[in-house]
């Protein structure tokens, strides 16, 4: 039976797989995200915590390459998250939580 690989968690800790600086995304007159920064390193469990509303789902979809920022930038894995939107789709999957009602006659 094989092993698992181990990960030399200093090293990782050295090379980010994910760089936030400023990071800021406005609906019109509404800030929804405002000039977040953080680095994640390469072998890392990382996640958001907050209540509704406060910017959790559209961080992650600025970082998913399905938003564009406002201000500021992000990288994942040295990618541009607002011209490299390709590459990033290729590297991270991403399941939104969808609400779906299906109204079927007599059920």
């Amino acid at each position: 039976m094989a092993s698992a690989p181990q990960i030399d968690r200093a090293a990782a800790s050295r090379e980010p797989m994910i760089q936030c600086e400023g990071l800021t995304k406005r609906f019109g007159h509404f800030t929804a995200v405002d000039h977040v920064s953080f680095n994640v390193a390469k072998g890392s469990i990382f996640g958001f915590l907050g209540p509704n509303g406060s910017g959790k789902s559209t961080v992650i979809r600025m970082l998913c390459g399905l938003l564009e920022p406002s201000e500021g930038r992000a990288t994942i894995a040295g990618h541009d998250v607002a011209r490299q939107t390709d590459e990033i789709k290729n590297l991270i999957g991403y399941v939104a939580k969808v609400f779906v009602v299906r109204r079927t006659n007599g059920l």
